[in-house]
C-alpha cells in the first residue's frame, strides 16, 4: 500500500500532507473518486460525512476503510454498507485496536480455552477532556462537530469507545444482545454526554460493565478484564492471566503475563498492511464492515436505552457472525 492522493476541504492543510509524503493533492473529493491512481479511499472526515462519502467511494469501484463510526447511526450505516456491496468492493472499518500485540496473544488465549464459559467483562475507562477537545482546537483543524450530536452521533460512547466495544466481541467471540445505559453531560460544552454506565448480556448468557467517563482529573486509565468458569484475563498494566486448565504450556493455577504475540508491529500498521494483503490477495479484509455494524447496533441499543430508561435488545443483522 503507497498513499497516492491527499484531500481536503480546506486546500491548504491537503498540500501541506502532500508536500511531506510527496504526492498530488486536492480540494475536490470527486478528484479522488475520478482518479486512476487511487485504489482505496480512506475516510478520516467527521461522523456525519462517513456514510455518505464510503457510498461515493464504492459507486466510484473504490475499496473503502472508513475510520470508526461507519455513521452517526444504524439506519444510515446499514445503508452505506448495503450500497457498497453492490458494487463489488472491499469496505473495512479502522479497528486497529485489535492488533495489540497484548491483544492478539490474548484472542490466542482464548480460543486456546484460559476462560473456559465466559461469565463476565468489566472495562472503566477514564480520562480528562476539557472544552478544547470537544470544541476542535487540540488537531490540525478547529471544528465543533464532536459536541454537536447531528453531527458526531453523540460522545464518549460512540466517540471514544467504540474500540473497546468492538474488543468486548471480538476477544470472546460472542455477540452482546442486550443493553442497560444511563449517561450525562456534566462538563462537555455542548450536547453530547461525557460520562456513561452502561451493563451488557451476551448471547450464552454472560454479563458486563462499563463505566467510563472524560471528566476524571489526572487520569488516563483503561481497566478490562475477562473472566469465565476457568480463568481470569486481565488487561490492565502488567496483562496477565490465571487459569485452571494448562494453556499454551504454562502450569495452571497461578498468574502469567500475556507478553505479547511476536512479529506484531504497531497496530495501525499492522492493520493497514493486512487490510491491502486481503484486498490484493481478492480476500474480505480481516475486519469487516459488519463488525463495525455490530458495535454501531450496540451504541444505538445503548442510545435508546439511556432515553427510554429500560434495557433494550441489541438489533441483530447479517454482522452478528463476524466476531467468529
Amino acid at each position: 500500500m503507497r498513499l497516492a492522493l491527499t484531500m481536503d476541504a480546506e486546500p491548504a492543510r491537503a498540500e501541506d500532507l502532500a508536500r511531506r509524503f510527496n504526492v498530488p493533492w486536492t480540494a475536490s473529493f470527486e478528484e479522488v473518486l475520478a482518479s486512476d491512481s487511487v485504489d482505496a479511499v480512506v475516510i478520516c472526515t467527521p461522523h456525519h460525512l462517513h456514510a455518505g462519502q464510503v457510498a461515493a467511494a464504492a459507486g466510484a469501484g473504490k475499496h473503502v476503510i472508513v475510520e470508526k463510526p461507519i455513521a452517526t447511526s444504524l439506519d444510515s450505516a446499514v445503508m452505506a454498507v448495503e450500497a457498497a456491496r453492490r458494487t463489488g468492493v472491499h469496505v473495512s472499518v479502522n479497528l486497529s485496536y485489535r492488533y495489540f500485540p497484548h491483544i492478539q496473544e490474548a484472542r490466542s488465549l482464548i480460543k486456546a480455552g484460559v476462560l473456559g464459559d465466559l461469565f463476565g467483562v468489566s472495562l472503566v475507562f477514564q480520562t480528562e477532556r476539557f472544552s478544547d477537545y470537544w470544541e476542535g482546537h487540540t488537531g490540525r483543524t478547529a471544528s465543533d462537530w464532536r459536541m454537536r450530536r447531528e453531527l458526531s452521533g453523540g460522545g464518549i460512547l460512540i466517540n471514544m469507545l467504540f474500540h473497546h466495544l468492538d474488543l468486548m466481541r471480538f476477544l470472546p467471540g460472542e455477540e452482546i444482545v442486550e443493553v442497560a445505559c444511563t449517561h450525562a453531560t456534566l462538563e462537555n460544552p455542548g450536547e453530547v454526554e461525557d460520562s456513561v454506565a452502561l451493563w451488557v448480556r451476551y448471547e450464552r448468557g454472560a454479563v458486563g460493565t462499563v463505566n467510563a467517563s472524560t471528566c476524571v482529573r489526572g487520569a488516563d486509565v483503561v481497566e478490562f478484564r475477562l473472566w469465565g468458569r476457568d480463568g481470569h484475563l486481565s488487561l490492565t498494566p502488567p496483562f496477565q492471566f490465571y487459569s485452571l486448565r494448562i494453556v499454551d504450556g504454562r502450569r495452571p493455577g497461578r498468574w502469567h503475563a500475556v507478553a505479547g504475540r511476536r512479529g506484531v508491529r504497531q497496530r495501525d500498521v499492522e492493520y493497514f498492511e493486512r487490510t491491502a494483503r486481503c484486498i490484493l490477495k481478492g480476500d474480505p479484509p480481516e475486519v469487516t464492515a459488519g463488525d463495525g455494524l455490530a458495535v454501531q447496533a450496540l451504541t444505538d441499543a445503548a442510545y435508546r436505552s439511556a432515553q427510554t430508561g429500560q434495557a433494550v435488545r441489541v438489533e441483530g443483522g447479517p454482522w452478528t457472525t463476524a466476531a467468529s
